[in-house]
This record gives C-alpha cells, sequence and structure tokens, in this order.
C-alpha cells in the first residue's frame, strides 16, 4: 500500500511535469497519480468540499499527496482548508520537477515522509547556476 499522489494544477501544467518526469526516469512511475487540470473557466464554479471529497476518497489507507502548482491561487486553495487537520492528505504547493521526481522515487514512504522529501526535492531543485 502506498501514498496516492494528485497533481492539482492550473491548465494542463501537471499533466506535462508527470510526462517529462516519466520519461526522465525511462520507466513506467511506481507512484499512481490522478492530475487534476483547473480551466481558467472552472476558476468561479469550484467546489472545495466537492475536490476534497474527491481526494479523500482516493486515499486506500496511507494517505494523498496533493502537488499544485501555485500557493494562493485557485488550485491550492481548494485544498488548504483541512489539509494540516486531515491525517489522510498533505498538500505541498510550488510544483516543480525535481519535487516530482523526488516523490516519484520515494514513493513507498509514508505520508509525513514524503511529505517532506516533496519540499526538500523542491527547494533542493532550486540554485542559482554559475
Amino acid at each position: 500500500m502506498s501514498v496516492r499522489i494528485v497533481i492539482l494544477t492550473h491548465g494542463e501544467i501537471g499533466h506535462v511535469m508527470w510526462q517529462h518526469a516519466a520519461a526522465i526516469m525511462n520507466a513506467e512511475p511506481a507512484v499512481q497519480a490522478v492530475l487534476i487540470n483547473i480551466n481558467q473557466n472552472e476558476v468561479q464554479q469550484l467546489d472545495r468540499q466537492s475536490i476534497q471529497k474527491r481526494i479523500t476518497a482516493l486515499d486506500r489507507g496511507a494517505g494523498v499527496l496533493v502537488l499544485t502548482d501555485l500557493y494562493g491561487a485557485s488550485a491550492a486553495n481548494c485544498m488548504e482548508n483541512g489539509s494540516k487537520d486531515n491525517a489522510g492528505y498533505r498538500m505541498v504547493s510550488g510544483l516543480n520537477l525535481p519535487m516530482l521526481l523526488r516523490v516519484m522515487n520515494y514513493a513507498g514512504r509514508p505520508l509525513d515522509e514524503l511529505t517532506e522529501i516533496a519540499i526538500e526535492g523542491g527547494r533542493k531543485g532550486i540554485c542559482e547556476a554559475s
């Protein structure tokens, strides 16, 4: 049993990142991801409760890690309420390719640990090129 991954982003960002991460790994990812794209037309119609219920329903016992593209934007705002109070899922914003690769490489880890791995991977993937 492993943590389920949900990539909740604007437009096709999450789908494209998932495809590139799988290509970089040159293998079918060990982790399953559910991609939820939010289009500009849907922003006004977002129902936080229905999205949260959908994500919670994905949990198979190990929890759900929700990766969003931009903190404070509509995708992240759908999940922000309750993510700290709900033991079933965690949310990390600021999705980047290094973060996603780390999550894919450590998919078997427990939810709390995988959340920290995602954050660390995202941060360490940002550096100044010399």
